[in-house]
């Protein structure tokens, strides 16, 4: 295992692959019924929902996680509005390291700093990336404040697969002044 990560979009092809990471124990604990997920998955390859960016991951050319981002200000959720930057663009992350091997191994940290910089790369008017743990989820919420996300609010979604489930919501911040819009 490397600690140099690369990221590709995701393609519809990758589905089976998928499939089995969200029918994996440690990412149906917080991930919820894989079906749904894959399901999700699909559609978003297919053209049918456009609102996620799907990217996988790779250690050298072996995918092992799967990344999510949305421009949060689209359909901008209730929550997400007052964390959002007055100037530049604001996407949400989803997470998911698919083989277990992959897991308790130190790397999480890294991929997080690695696909961060990505994003910035992608898009230069990149201000704000939002996530949105389960307040349980403890190792997450810790890999991502030494990355520095920081809490900014505790949420219950009213509605959809998470409903009723605390979480908290946490924000990055790039530092950067050229090309703010």
């Amino acid at each position: 295992m490397t600690e140099t990560f690369t990221f590709r979009r995701a393609e519809l092809n990758d589905d089976r692959l998928i499939s089995r990471w969200f029918h994996s124990s440690h990412v149906s604990e917080f991930w919820g019924e894989a079906s749904t997920n894959i399901r999700d998955f699909q559609d978003a390859m297919s053209g049918v929902f456009g609102l996620f960016n799907q990217w996988i991951g790779q250690d050298d050319s072996m995918p092992f996680c799967l990344l999510i981002s949305t421009d949060a200000t689209r359909d901008t959720p209730e929550h997400l509005a007052p964390f959002l930057p007055e100037t530049g663009d604001a996407w949400t992350l989803d997470v998911l390291i698919g083989p277990p091997e992959y897991v308790g191994r130190g790397i999480a940290t890294k991929i997080l700093e690695s696909f961060l910089s990505h994003l910035q790369h992608q898009n230069r008017i990149l201000r704000t990336v939002l996530i949105d743990p389960e307040a349980n989820n403890s190792r997450a919420i810790h890999v991502y404040e030494k990355v520095g996300f920081q809490i900014v609010s505790e949420f219950v979604p009213s509605d959809g697969a998470f409903q009723g489930q605390p979480h908290v919501l946490m924000t990055y911040h790039y530092y950067q002044t050229n090309n703010v819009r």
